[in-house]
């Protein structure tokens, strides 16, 4: 088991990591892992104690979770079964058990993967249900990689992120903050 420390290297030595934010699911808990090329303190506070916005989009076989950490910039993070199959074979399907999902979020420098700033939230069961229904027909789907890859580049190359959430989502909450409990469930689509 992997001990994530703040101020140490993600993988327990120093290299550089590719700048994106990936979204992944491990048995019972989602990972959105963020790697952005020297994080301002602004940055690592907004991930560490901001309300975080969190959308649920799909375009085909494509899924897209938008997300937005206090007055931060709205971002996405695309996200496959197949793919994550492809890196976890032995990972299986969420359950339909209507349990609380956690999620955590970790903050790395993509210059040396050190971690920079970790949180657990609580995300709401109405959210949680309405992804992991997406994902069970997006993994009933037969795995087509070029497709997929095309609806991808079409998706970036027609929309913006904010276009992206306005157009295409199915599902959003809002959870954590300094001005709320975390986990509180709090219905919205305002795209401040």
């Amino acid at each position: 088991m992997q001990c994530l420390i703040v101020g140490k290297p993600l993988f327990g030595k120093e290299k550089p990591w590719p700048e994106n934010v990936q979204l992944s699911w491990n048995t019972g808990r989602y990972e959105l892992l963020a790697s952005w090329k020297a994080p301002t303190p602004a940055e690592i506070e907004a991930i560490r104690k901001d309300a975080l916005r969190l959308v649920a989009c799909q375009y085909r076989q494509v899924l897209f979770w938008g997300w937005k950490f206090g007055n931060l910039p709205w971002g996405d993070s695309p996200y496959s079964w197949h793919l994550q199959r492809e890196v976890d074979p032995d990972l299986m399907l969420p359950e339909e058990d209507g349990k609380p999902r956690s999620l955590l979020i970790i903050l790395i420098d993509s210059r040396n993967s050190v971690v920079q700033a970790l949180r657990w939230l609580s995300l709401p069961t109405f959210f949680t249900r309405a992804w992991e229904q997406a994902v069970r027909r997006q993994a009933a789907l037969p795995w087509q990689p070029e497709m997929f890859d095309a609806e991808l580049q079409m998706i970036y190359g027609r929309y913006s992120t904010r276009q992206l959430i306005k157009s295409l989502s199915f599902a959003s909450c809002r959870v954590g903050g300094q001005d709320r409990p975390e986990g509180n469930e709090t219905p919205w689509m305002h795209l401040n």
